[in-house]
C-alpha cells in the first residue's frame, strides 16, 4: 500500500498570530497541533514516503461549486457529498487571505523548514484539494493509493480533502491528533462526519499499515464486517453486479469487500485472498464455512438457499433444446 501525507493549509494566515484568521486560534486551542504534525512529518521521512502540501489561495469572486462524480458500487452509494459550501472556492475574506506572494500564503515558519525540495505541492482556491489542482492524477501516477490526511482546518479543508479523495476511490485516513480546529466541537463532528462515511480516523501514524500485510483480507480496511456473509467484488465487473443485485433485491443482508485491481500489488493477488479463492477471481461469496467463486453458481446458492423464486425465467414446453418434430 502506498500511503501520502496530504498537508491542508499550514500557512500564516492561518496559524501565525498576525495571519488573517489569528482570531480562530488554531495553534492556541489545539497546542500539540504543531508538534504532532512534526512527528508525522518525520515518521513520513523516516520510512520514505511521500509528503504532500496543500496551500490555498484564495480567489477574488467565488468560484461555483465542483463535484467529483461518484462511483459505481454499493461502497458510494448513499453517501453524502460535499454540500454546496464546501464544494465551491474559498470566500469571503478574499482581499486579505492568501494572497498570492504574500506573507500570508506563505507556510508557517516551522513548518517551512520541514518542507523538502523534493516534496510535492499543490495550490487550490477551493475547499478541496482535488477541485482543480491535479492532484487525483498525480496521487495515479505515483501508484499512490492511500492518503494520510493532516492540518486545517477539520470542519473545512481537511473535510473536503477527506470527502473528495473517498469518492476518488483512494483510502482515506485522518490523524485526529494532527488536525486543528477553531473549537473542540467543530473538530468533534467534523471528525466524526469523516468517520461514520469517508475513512479511518487514527490518533497515531503508528496506527497507519505499512502494507496490505499477509494475514490481512484486502478491502477490509474500510468494511465493517456485521455479519458472517462477504462478497468480494471488483468494482465496474458485471459478474460482481449481478450478485450484488440479486443480494439487494431480496434484500439479504451481507458485507461488500471491493478489491481493486488497479493497484500495485492487485488486492485480487493477494495471499490472503488467495487463500480464500485459488483463483484469485471475484465475485467470491463467503457465507459462514461456505465459499462460492464464480457468479451463476451463487446465484444459484442464494436462489436454493433461500427457496426464492428463479431468477432466469422457466422454459415453457417446446421451447429451447431440440427443434420440435
Amino acid at each position: 500500500m502506498t500511503a501520502a501525507l496530504l498537508l491542508i493549509d499550514l500557512q500564516n494566515d492561518f496559524l501565525s498570530p498576525t495571519g488573517a484568521l489569528s482570531h480562530a486560534n488554531f495553534l492556541a486551542e489545539n497546542p500539540n497541533l504543531q508538534s504532532n504534525i512534526s512527528a508525522a512529518i518525520s515518521h513520513f521521512r523516516a520510512q520514505n514516503r511521500p509528503i504532500i502540501w496543500i496551500r490555498s489561495q484564495y480567489p477574488r469572486t467565488k468560484l461555483p461549486p465542483i463535484w467529483p462524480p461518484r462511483p459505481l458500487g454499493l461502497r458510494y452509494a448513499n453517501v453524502p457529498i460535499l454540500d454546496e459550501r464546501l464544494a465551491s472556492s474559498h470566500y469571503g475574506h478574499m482581499n486579505i487571505m492568501c494572497a498570492p506572494g504574500s506573507y500570508g500564503a506563505e507556510l508557517y515558519p516551522d513548518f517551512e523548514k520541514l518542507k523538502e525540495d523534493d516534496d510535492a505541492v499543490f495550490v487550490k482556491q477551493y475547499y478541496s484539494a482535488f477541485t482543480h489542482t491535479g492532484l487525483a492524477t498525480y496521487l495515479q501516477s505515483k501508484d499512490i493509493v492511500t492518503v494520510v490526511i493532516a492540518g486545517v482546518s477539520a470542519n473545512h479543508c481537511v473535510l473536503a480533502a477527506a470527502t473528495d479523495a473517498f469518492f476518488h476511490e483512494l483510502d482515506v485516513f485522518v490523524l485526529s491528533a494532527c488536525v486543528g480546529a477553531s473549537s473542540e466541537n467543530l473538530h468533534r463532528l467534523a471528525i466524526e462526519k469523516i468517520a461514520s462515511h469517508y475513512g479511518r480516523v487514527v490518533d497515531a501514524v503508528s496506527k497507519i499499515p505499512t502494507a496490505a500485510s499477509d494475514t490481512e483480507i484486502p478491502g477490509t480496511l474500510q468494511a465493517n464486517i456485521s455479519n458472517d456473509r462477504k462478497l468480494f467484488y471488483v468494482n465496474g465487473s458485471i459478474p460482481s453486479w449481478r450478485v450484488m443485485m440479486m443480494l439487494s433485491e431480496y434484500n439479504i443482508p451481507y458485507t461488500p469487500i471491493r478489491l481493486k485491481v488497479m493497484s500495485k500489488p492487485k488486492e485480487t493477488r493477494s495471499a490472503a485472498f488467495a487463500r480464500i479463492n485459488a483463483r484469485c477471481k471475484t465475485p467470491t461469496l463467503v457465507d459462514g464455512n461456505i465459499t462460492i467463486t464464480e457468479s451463476m453458481a451463487i446465484l444459484q446458492y442464494i436462489e436454493r438457499k433461500y427457496a426464492l423464486p428463479p431468477v432466469a425465467p422457466v422454459a415453457q414446453q417446446g421451447q429451447g433444446g431440440e427443434e420440435e418434430k
